[in-house]
């Protein structure tokens, strides 16, 4: 899919930046370049859709995303990084939920 939101952000171990997408679905991904292979490594993936709840008064199909008792999101993930490598902020904006 195409990314929906994008952050970079220095890695404390590393002497440069990864490069953090997030897609549809809250889905993460966090990317570095790799010098010697001249090519983009994938270092980690995120599906934070897992984490969402929604309630049980909810009807079978709705808007966020809740199909016949499966937790499918339909957020698009707003990610925000600190400059210094700190934390990484992912918003999941029609649940209100923050995860950092």
């Amino acid at each position: 899919g195409c990314p929906e939101s994008i952050a970079v952000m220095p890695l404390p171990h590393l002497n440069y930046d990864c490069l953090v997408l997030g897609f549809e679905g809250m889905k993460l991904s966090i990317m570095t370049w790799d010098p010697v292979r001249f090519d983009w490594r994938t270092e980690q993936l995120f599906m934070l859709h897992r984490h969402l709840s929604f309630k049980m008064t909810d009807p079978p199909l709705c808007e966020k995303g809740v199909v016949r008792g499966k937790d499918v999101s339909i957020d698009k993930p707003i990610i925000r990084a600190d400059p210094l490598g700190r934390c990484l902020a992912v918003l999941a904006p029609s649940s209100n939920l923050l995860f950092i």
